[in-house]
Parts: structure tokens; sequence; C-alpha cells
């Protein structure tokens, strides 16, 4: 039987060799750094002592925590796990944070966000910074700009979930790789009590 549980410190290499696996690169020391800000938010599914599954995070607000990462090993996929991951994710949030965002990467990812209660807030749109257009296309409302190593991060309004909106975003700004960014707020804290 699968336990979902909080990590250790001890587990943070295993979780993140299939962090890694899944998503991609997160080094030793940003993840020891979270883990030291909110360790709650790191859960592993175990099958006895091997890690099959996790789910990480960090705070990103001063009111949401940042789901980083989510994944389970074959064979154990298309068990509920990854479900039970994110729900308990979601009950550790809950202990100091109103609500819980994330990147999607699109397709089967955005369905399982919709179907446990994660709404579109916007279409994050990355651009080389020199690339930004001076002035965005008219039927998009850029909520939020940031540049950060000389990428331009750029919060595209959303109002629910529509691929063709999604295209329509990525054709306009010259990005292929744009994503939804969706939250869920008003979170449980396992308590039966709604933040």
């Amino acid at each position: 039987m699968v336990e979902i549980r909080p990590v250790d410190k001890s587990e943070l290499l295993a979780i993140r060799r299939l962090h890694e696996e899944s998503v991609g690169d997160l080094s030793s020391a940003v993840a020891l750094e979270w883990y030291r800000e909110n360790p709650d938010l790191f859960v592993g599914a175990f099958d006895g002592p091997e890690l099959v599954g996790y789910c990480l995070g960090r705070g990103r607000s001063e009111d949401l925590a940042e789901l980083h990462g989510i994944g389970v090993q074959d064979p154990y996929t298309r068990q509920g796990i990854g479900t039970d991951l994110l729900a308990r994710f979601e009950e550790a949030a809950a202990a100091g944070f109103d609500g819980v965002t994330i990147r999607s990467v699109g397709g089967y990812v955005d369905e399982f966000y919709l179907a446990n209660g994660y709404e579109p807030a916007s279409v994050l749109v990355r651009l080389p910074a020199e690339e930004v257009p001076e002035e965005y296309p008219r039927e998009f409302d850029v909520v939020e700009e940031q540049v950060v190593d000389g990428t331009a991060k750029l919060y595209v309004d959303a109002d629910g979930h529509d691929p063709a909106f999604l295209e329509s975003v990525r054709e306009a700004f010259g990005d292929p790789d744009a994503v939804y960014v969706m939250e869920k707020r008003n979170l449980d804290d396992g308590s039966g009590a709604i933040r």
C-alpha cells in the first residue's frame, strides 16, 4: 500500500532525482532552501521505503504557495496517487497560504488540475527581454510583467480554460510554449475548515 506523507530532509535527494526525471532540474541548494522555508510543502508517496511519487513547492507570495512539481513513477500512475499527493500538498499549504498556484504544461496535465478544482488565472508568456513588443496586442490584457535573467515573463489575463484562447496568445506573442498559470483558492486544511 502506498503511503502519502511529508518527506524528511534525508529524503530530499530522492525527491530531486524523481523531480529531474519528470519535470526538470532542481539544484540541491534550491531544494534545500525551499525545504527549510516550507518543509511541509515536500510530500512523498512511498511504497515501503521506496519513493514512487512526489509533490513539492514553495511560498510564492504572502497568500500563495507555488506547486513546482508533481510526478508519479510507472507502474504507479493512473491509480489516484497524483490526486492524493496534490490533496496532501494543498492541506499543508492551507496551514499558511490562501491558495496554490501552478504552471501547467497543457494537455492531460491541464485536465488533471481542472478536475482537482484549479482554474486558469493567466497565461505565462516567456520571451527574450529584447523581444517584448512596445505595445501588446489589444485583445489581450497583460496583468503582470517581470524580467528575470534576460527573460521577460508576461502574464496575460485568462478567462477560463480555452485551448483556442491559449493558442491565440501563443501566436500573438510568438511563444509556442506559453502555458496556463492555474490557481486554487479557499483551501481545506484537513480539519474541514476552509481557509
